[in-house]
């Protein structure tokens, strides 16, 4: 099968030309009732992420040739697979340097080739572009949930709620109303799943900064006319439906009790939304610069794997990479990043060990503006791209101003995961919800012009 190129600009205007010449003529009529273009979560199969020209954009943003790096170009953890040699230079660093450049590179061709364009083409029809983005490919989601007017994460074989998180912090600070969920949706359990178990899933959505929700599936109870059914009858056409997928997926929750009991629900699911679409207060920034997003990972926190000690002292956090700090917003103000919008009271950076040159100095800036940081366990000791080094960065100069940091009043270096809410109370950082004794409850704090939720 052949898919659209995801990183070039060519392949986002051909979707575009299709869309325009194809199928927004046909709903021209209804599109007062339509919100948004959805696009589903990319499971497209290439060998390497590359695209026309990549070579000339990867010179413009890195000032130097890719392709006689090429042999050490590889990864893993992406879905599908990539089938590239990935070879290892005799230096490490040199190798992952140059990888993480050619990571940084495609995220901004995804970014600023494929999201950008068509949320425009969106927007030129008074829609939004919903889109479960970066994740499975090696993209940096939090930059791509910025590019995106509502982004979407999913249930489907994804526990965790860290994966949420890495989409929530640019929904907050990139001032976005609406963040999505395709929720309901799990293997095995298509004709057993309950109301109950969608209340699992949603639940842990809220939790994880979403706001809104799409229902995965619908069972099908009308006429389809096609090859097998020229007589436009569906097998189980009568209750309890027709599940597609021949019930391995949950797409028959609208079949499994009475229009008044999911009224019940569905009036629960918009009193939370309405809650959480308000403007979110969010305790800690979790600094994250990673590229390789295989979606799936472990139940709960497994990207920043504290096993919920952070949380049970009351502490909401979600994640932020170097591309949310250089937003106009990312400024201290009474000690809190973006205070007008999730008003992060401290930052905690866990094992990094690389970082570019600039972001350790912003860090410094904030740190001396009052700003609260914690470092768990390894400190950045590494020049995160090969074109800052190129430029006269070194690892001794990003250790240096590492130093700095850490010599800072308003930072404190710990060893451990559990020892991290200590080191916050000892800055001065409370929690918005403060528990007697630490509990297993995840908490999350609107507010609006008159009222804290």
């Amino acid at each position: 099968d052949y898919v659209i190129d995801h990183i070039g600009l060519a392949g986002a205007q051909a979707a575009i030309d299709f869309w325009e010449n194809n199928l927004i003529p046909e709903i021209k009529d209804y599109l007062d009732v339509v919100d948004s273009i959805f696009c589903d979560s990319l499971e497209y199969d290439v060998a390497m992420e590359w695209t026309r020209g990549f070579e000339d954009i990867f010179y413009q943003q890195k000032g130097y040739d890719i392709r006689p790096y090429l042999p050490v170009i590889g990864q893993t953890g992406t879905y599908p697979v990539t089938n590239i040699a990935g070879y290892q230079f005799s230096d490490d660093s040199l190798t992952e340097q140059v990888r993480n450049d050619y990571l940084d590179v495609v995220s901004y061709c995804y970014n600023e080739y494929h999201l950008k364009p068509m949320q425009q083409m969106a927007e030129k029809y008074g829609l939004n572009l919903r889109y479960q983005v970066g994740y499975n490919k090696p993209f940096e989601v939090e930059s791509a949930a910025l590019y995106t007017g509502i982004p979407e994460g999913e249930a489907l074989g994804r526990r965790s709620i860290d994966n949420l998180r890495t989409m929530s912090a640019a929904v907050h600070m990139g001032d976005k109303p609406q963040y999505s969920f395709e929720g309901a949706a799990e293997f095995i359990n298509g004709y057993g799943q309950t109301w109950e178990d969608l209340m699992w899933w949603l639940k842990r959505s809220w939790a994880g900064g979403v706001n809104m929700q799409t229902l995965h599936g619908a069972g099908y109870a009308g006429n389809y006319y096609g090859p097998g059914n020229e007589n436009g009858n569906v097998p189980g056409n009568k209750w309890p439906a027709f599940s597609l997928g021949s019930g391995m997926v949950s797409n028959v929750w609208n079949c499994i009790t009475s229009p008044e009991q999911a009224s019940y629900y569905l009036n629960y699911m918009g009193r939370h939304n309405y809650i959480l679409q308000k403007t979110t207060k969010m305790d800690i920034a979790v600094y994250r610069n990673e590229y390789l997003n295989d979606g799936v990972g472990g139940d709960g926190s497994y990207i920043y794997p504290d096993d919920g000690i952070l949380n049970s002292y009351g502490y909401s956090y979600e994640f932020v990479s170097p591309t949310l700090l250089d937003l106009e917003n990312a400024t201290i103000i009474n000690g809190c990043l973006d205070e007008e919008g999730p008003a992060y009271k401290a930052m905690v950076i866990h094992n990094q060990k690389g970082m570019p040159e600039e972001t350790a100095e912003k860090l410094l800036s904030m740190v001396e503006q009052g700003f609260k940081l914690v470092f768990v366990g390894e400190t950045p000791s590494q020049e995160m791209y090969y074109e800052d080094v190129l430029s006269g960065n070194s690892d001794e100069k990003l250790q240096q101003t590492i130093q700095q940091i850490l010599n800072n009043q308003n930072v404190i270096h710990v060893d451990n995961y559990d020892q991290v809410p200590q080191a916050l109370e000892q800055l001065g950082v409370q929690p918005d919800a403060d528990y007697e004794t630490p509990a297993d409850v995840l908490s999350m704090h609107t507010t609006d012009e008159n009222i804290d939720y």
